[in-house]
């Protein structure tokens, strides 16, 4: 029978007639009513049936009671359902009907946050492949403040008639009220358990898709367990994200009156609950199921020093832990028997799916073309928002930085203002270009779902950069055949300038150096290229949502890698400079002589060239520029298919029509290769046989187009598959052209480039010059001597090794390019080579000043943005190259030119040419240095370094703790106290004042330092004395117009003072602006006289004006025109 106004069993509260109105209203729309007092909220199921007046705390017991007294006939007399006024929260779900928990049955949503009908079951889903045969929530009381479950006190007869399978449930010890959402979530937990980490879980299996959550949310509003939209398929990072969503949500505005660990409670909700989980080893996840901040750290800490320990020493650590984890939980002892003690420890810590280890948070990852990936990079980009982790945004909402303006200042003080980086690649052009794609991105979509909502969107979108990076490397720091490992990393701009913040850089791809990379990486572009729609995210900073547009800004690789990746041509005809097609005319390409003197008789009056928009007046020569109008051509391949026309496969590409009679260099996009590779397969389709292509015609075609063997194979193949059969449509473009990323993304990264790169191959030309005159070991004695004192010094910003160059580094080549000059130079000056090889040294001389002068433009903060002079010092270091090589191995032999190379070509020199358009779009080439990306190879490193396996799931367990132990130490930079770091070393302390005027007077290479004397201006000091009691004595120097010069930096007469001064190490770091070195200029027979060449740590050289400047090109040096002798010194190598 239709149901009546009752009066609530658990309060006793009888509804007003205005009230039952109101619960009559829920009950139709939710099938329960709800009791009306403020301080009980019961919900009741109410059975219809006829003469039938029974009240349930549960769906599921009405359900029960229908099945019991009413399935075949309503006359049947009804008793009261068994457990009807039980509390659900500790029921055992393996016990209930698969049927009975029918979330569609329930009449209820639980997809949008804050489920009507009081508190969800906060259930827990985050363990693999059904490992839990039962999900308890033994909460007892409330699972959190703002979803409480009320006690029931009525204490009527249960029927004792009741089914076996009513009998099977457990006792309670305290009756509770569950309300419909709850059993619903105990459905889709059981769902997710069965699916086996959520794997086979569909979007609609939680009630709502993620994007109608984010549309129906209320901002205010919090999301319960199974509404929480995000990590749909990774119940783990679900629960762990839930938790400290909940706590972030509802954390204290009084927070500065907290103290110790407490004022941090609300960064570490999944944390807490991790800890009660493995130590109870249950699967509750309620508000008391969580240990106290205290306690987790004590638990976090055992489980950080368990994971640096191995075997017995594990098993110790453990076991000197146990009585502590006993005293954290009220279920008595772990036992007495030493080995059951240890094994539960470390079950609790390191070991087994419920330990803490197992369930911190990493993405979904997958295994593609023996690679392990990051499934979503959407899912990562929620991880590292959620986590704290501070991102400096392109452009963000008002409100949004205002939010993080307040959570700052409450944290740090009422005048604190947040950290924010003003000198990074966020200033760039192309930032700006990308910034303009993104928001009209967000604006397209907006508009396509609800017209006239873009506007509004754009301004409400937090706009975000990303850079990638990929390499291989070796794991065990030895090369071994197919022993090598590669990876890709993505990182972001850290606001506090903090460029090795591992928080910042992730690896996301990780597979083997040997395997093809291509799968890997058109799975993390594409990903890449998703992140771009409009998407909501949790911010763990201000504890606020927040939608996010994220782009790609910039891709850096190696020259080999970014050919691989991009699928053009390496080396060859046409593949010697990156980013074009090109072929190299190595007679007119460089500046010819007469332009040369030209632009070097006039470095005295202005030491910066001129090349910018300029040509040979005597048209003799290209001046290095391939874009010009009347840039040089090279002869067509052998096979090229000229007048072959065929008018049914459309135009050509531009600069490649069957018509032309020599090769136009032309620089490459991603739409001109597709057109052309098209272009390709259209004729190799044609069935004429006399405008046919054959195999060999779309070869030469694609490779003067700068395309790699691999796509002249597909377009080959996939026509022969045409012609077989015509249904036949094999994919021969490659997936990474049309992704819709611009080709110059992909962009030319200093380190490979200049150090690993033009200063190697330097180095290499130097020593095999001085070989040629048996000097090589000369050489190298007297280039050690001077690198063995400067590696003495220990100085962070210029590491030094001894020559050869066998365990070099980068940072090694980038310190040797700061001094090259100075030493290299010294070597070829001092009068080490024979007269008949005194020009060729002096053309090596004015190469290796042209090359510091280059490098020191490109890295330096103040000239690094002027393209215009980048590009003169470019030209310059080139045509120094050129006509160095030509005066030691002769003007007729091509392969021994350095910037062409040998056999296997050096195309990094004429890839230098890219730079000043990079420069222009990207800013500076050291916004970009990718030694921060070389560094996180040791972060993952130690993962791999025991042997490698050949499963394909090595790489994914690697990279799925590579991203725990991430997170682990993310949670112990909050919770343990900063350690403090040694910090970099950026000046050397000599022992005594005697110490150091004895290494002056001998010319050895010392380290100074720049301080503020304040009205006094800046003066050069160096440290000498102990730790407590250093003192420092200043250095004079002086600049007449006489002063000779080391390879074309200027030598200073210096002379240390006699007072010295007392110096704090505190005072010396507040004081200082610059650091420095100073390099003796010994001559071979010559006595010393106390000149030195001073170089800067922001590259910059003492100058000849006797103040610190930019280093620029000798006219001293440069006045000596080494092409007048055209005598060879060897005519072969």
């Amino acid at each position: 029978m239709p149901i009546t106004k009752f009066r609530c069993k658990r309060c006793d509260h009888l509804f007003t007639d205005a009230e039952w109105s109101a619960a009559l209203a829920d009950y139709h729309r939710m099938g329960f009513v709800r009791c009306r007092n403020p301080g009980c909220s019961a919900l009741w199921w109410c059975c219809e049936h006829a003469e039938c007046n029974v009240q349930c705390t549960r769906r599921n017991d009405l359900r029960r009671h229908i099945a019991k007294y009413h399935s075949s006939c309503e006359s049947v007399d009804c008793q009261p359902a068994q457990n009807d006024h039980r509390g659900g929260a500790d029921t055992d779900l393996e016990m209930l009907d698969a049927g009975d928990l029918c979330g569609a049955d329930t009449g209820v949503d639980f997809g949008g946050a804050g489920s009507a009908g009081g508190s969800d079951l906060d259930a827990f889903a985050g363990y693999d492949d059904g490992e839990w045969d039962v999900c308890v929530d033994d909460t007892g009381g409330d699972l959190h403040e703002l979803e409480s479950l009320p006690g029931d006190d009525d204490d009527d007869e249960q029927d004792d008639d009741d089914d076996e399978t009513l009998d099977e449930l457990p006792e309670d010890d305290e009756d509770e009220i569950v309300d419909e959402a709850a059993v619903a979530q105990e459905v889709a937990l059981l769902q997710l358990l069965e699916d086996g980490d959520g794997q086979g879980l569909e979007a609609g299996d939680l009630g709502q898709s993620q994007d109608e959550t984010q549309q129906e949310d209320a901002p205010d509003e919090l999301h319960s367990l199974f509404a929480f939209p995000f990590f749909h398929d990774h119940p783990k990072n679900r629960l762990w994200f839930w938790q400290n969503y909940i706590v972030l949500s509802r954390r204290s505005k009084l927070v500065n009156n907290l103290q110790g660990l407490h004022r941090l409670e609300h960064r570490f909700g999944g944390l807490k609950g991790v800890c009660w989980r493995a130590l109870h080893n249950e699967k509750l996840c309620g508000e008391q199921n969580t240990l106290s901040i205290a306690d987790s750290a004590r638990l976090f800490k055992m489980m950080t020093v368990a994971l640096k320990c191995s075997g017995e020493l594990q098993e110790d650590v453990a076991d000197l832990v146990c009585a502590e984890m006993e005293s954290m939980t009220d279920r008595g002892s772990f036992g007495d028997d030493y080995e059951a003690r240890t094994k539960r420890a470390l079950e609790v810590l390191v070991k087994k799916k419920m330990s803490m280890l197992s369930n911190f948070p990493s993405p979904r990852l997958i295994i593609k073309d023996n690679h392990a990936l990051v499934e979503s990079l959407d899912e990562l980009m929620n991880m590292i928002t959620m986590s704290e982790i501070p991102v400096q945004y392109m452009e963000a909402p008002t409100e949004y930085e205002e939010a993080v303006l307040d959570e700052y200042r409450r944290e740090h003080g009422l005048n604190a203002t947040p950290p924010k980086q003003t000198d990074c690649n966020l200033s760039s052009v192309a930032a700006s270009d990308l910034l303009k794609e993104l928001k009209e991105s967000v604006r397209s979509e907006a508009e396509l779902n609800s017209p006239g909502s873009g506007e509004e969107a754009v301004r409400n979108t937090a706009y975000w950069s990303i850079n990638a990076w990929s390499d291989g490397f070796e794991r065990a720091g030895l090369k071994k055949k197919k022993k090598g490992c590669w990876m890709i990393t993505i990182d972001f701009i850290n606001p506090d300038g903090n460029s090795t913040s591992n928080q910042h850089t992730h690896v996301v791809a990780l597979g083997r150096s040997s395997a093809s990379h291509t799968t890997a990486l058109n799975h993390i572009l594409s990903q890449i290229v998703n992140l771009r729609k409009r998407t909501r995210r949790f911010c763990g900073i201000t504890g606020k949502w927040i939608y996010t547009s994220i782009g790609l800004l910039s891709y850096s690789t190696d020259r080999v890698e970014r050919s691989a990746l991009l699928m053009t041509g390496h080396l060859g005809t046409f593949g010697m400079r990156s980013h074009w097609a090109a072929g190299m005319n190595e007679l007119r390409l460089p500046v010819c002589n007469d332009c040369f003197d030209d632009i070097a008789n006039n470095f005295q009056n202005n030491p910066t060239p001129t090349f910018a928009n300029t040509v040979c007046p005597r048209a003799c020569c290209d001046r290095w520029d391939m874009g010009s109008a009347t840039a040089s051509t090279t002869e067509l391949p052998k096979h090229y298919p000229k007048n072959r026309p065929n008018p049914d496969t459309g135009d050509a590409p531009k600069f490649r029509t069957v018509f032309m009679e020599e090769v136009k260099p032309y620089r490459q996009h991603f739409d001109w290769l597709v057109e052309g590779v098209t272009f390709a397969y259209k004729n190799a389709c044609s069935t004429n046989r006399s405008t046919m292509w054959f195999k060999q015609n779309v070869r030469d075609f694609l490779r003067s187009m700068g395309v790699n063997k691999e796509v002249q194979d597909n377009v080959c193949r996939a026509a022969a598959a045409f012609k077989a059969n015509p249904n036949n449509s094999l994919q021969f473009i490659p997936q990474l052209w049309l992704l819709g990323i611009p080709m110059h993304r992909f962009i030319n990264s200093p380190m490979h480039l200049l150090f690993h790169g033009i200063v190697k191959d330097i180095m290499d030309f130097c020593l095999a010059f001085a070989k040629k005159f048996e000097k090589g070991e000369q050489f190298k004695t007297f280039v050690n001597e001077h690198l063995t004192e400067l590696e003495s010094l220990g100085l962070d910003w210029c590491k030094l090794l001894e020559v050869p160059r066998t365990y070099w580094q980068a940072e090694n080549f980038l310190g040797l390019a700061r001094v090259i000059p100075a030493i290299f130079g010294l070597f070829f000056e001092g009068g080490y080579i024979p007269e008949r090889g005194a020009i060729a040294s002096k053309s090596i001389q004015q190469m290796l000043n042209s090359l510091h002068v280059m490098i020191s433009a490109l890295m330096s903060p103040r000239l690094s943005k002027d393209a215009d002079k980048i590009d003169s010092y470019i030209k310059v270091f080139l045509s120094c190259c050129h006509r160095a090589s030509i005066k030691v191995y002769g003007p007729s032999n091509r392969k021994k030119l350095i910037w062409i190379g040998d056999g296997n070509g050096k195309s990094n020199f004429v890839s230098l040419l890219n730079l000043p358009d990079q420069i222009r779009h990207y800013g500076p080439v050291r916004w970009y240095y990718e030694g921060k990306n070389e560094r996180h190879i040791q972060v993952i490193k130690p993962h791999l370094i025991r042997n490698m396996r050949s499963t394909e799931t090595y790489f994914r367990s690697k990279l799925d703790l590579y991203f725990k132990t991430k997170h682990i130490e993310l949670l112990k930079s909050r919770l343990e106290p900063k350690r403090i770091k040694r910090s970099e070393k950026d000046y050397c302390r000599y022992k005594s004042l005697v110490d150091l005027r004895q290494k002056f007077a001998e010319g050895t290479p010392l380290s100074a330092s720049v301080i503020e004397f304040g009205a006094l201006g800046t003066r050069i000091v160096i440290a000498f004395g102990g730790v407590n009691s250093m003192r420092f004595v200043t250095v004079s120097h002086d600049m007449p117009e006489s002063s000779p010069e080391i390879c074309g930096m200027p030598c200073a007469a210096c002379r240390l003072c006699q007072s010295s001064f007392a110096v704090s190490r505190e005072e010396m770091k507040r004081w200082s602006v610059h650091q420095c070195l100073l390099l003796p200029r010994k001559l071979k027979g010559v006595a010393f006289d106390q000149k030195y060449a001073i170089v800067y740590s922001d590259w910059d050289v003492l100058s000849r004006s006797n103040s610190k400047g930019e280093a620029l090109l000798s006219h001293m040096l440069f006045s000596t025109d080494v092409m007048q002798d055209q005598f060879e010194i060897m005519n072969e190598m």
